[in-house]
């Protein structure tokens, strides 16, 4: 009795101790606010003030379409999918008319680079679930 009691209190610990790990991961990287995104994209693209306008209007009428399309209830899930599709390829289509041949590049460079961080933050958190799983040791009877 005495040891499912330790066993339960260990378990306890555990479950706690990682719930406080993840709200720690969190408080340690806000997500950028929308304006903040959009600032840095400009900067880092150069865009003059007429492209700015521009790719916030193209980004605002994305986001208001996506939660139509999400929000409707009459879709399937698949028919949103392939909608949400077409919307994000229209956004690139609108994009890439606004946008200078340079800044295109550039455009897809940052994306890249998003996307291998996002790639190795995921081998980091999966690494760092395997290794928590392993130093779960088992109770001796």
């Amino acid at each position: 009795m005495k040891k499912i009691k330790i066993v339960l209190l260990g378990i306890g610990i555990l479950a706690v101790s990682s719930v406080f790990a993840q709200e720690q991961k969190a408080v340690e990287k806000p997500k950028m606010k929308k304006e903040q995104r959009m600032e840095k994209l400009a900067e880092e693209l150069d865009l003059s003030e007429e492209q700015r306008e521009q790719v916030d209007k193209i980004h605002k009428n994305h986001v208001l379409e996506s939660r139509k399309i999400k929000n409707n209830s009459e879709m399937t899930e698949d028919a949103k999918k392939e909608a949400l599709k077409k919307l994000r390829l229209d956004k690139k289509a609108q994009m890439a008319e606004v946008l200078t041949e340079e800044q295109r590049q550039k455009l897809e460079e940052m994306k890249k680079e998003r996307k291998e961080k996002r790639v190795e933050q995921k081998k980091v958190e999966r690494h760092s679930i395997k290794k928590e799983k392993r130093n779960i040791q088992p109770v001796e009877k």
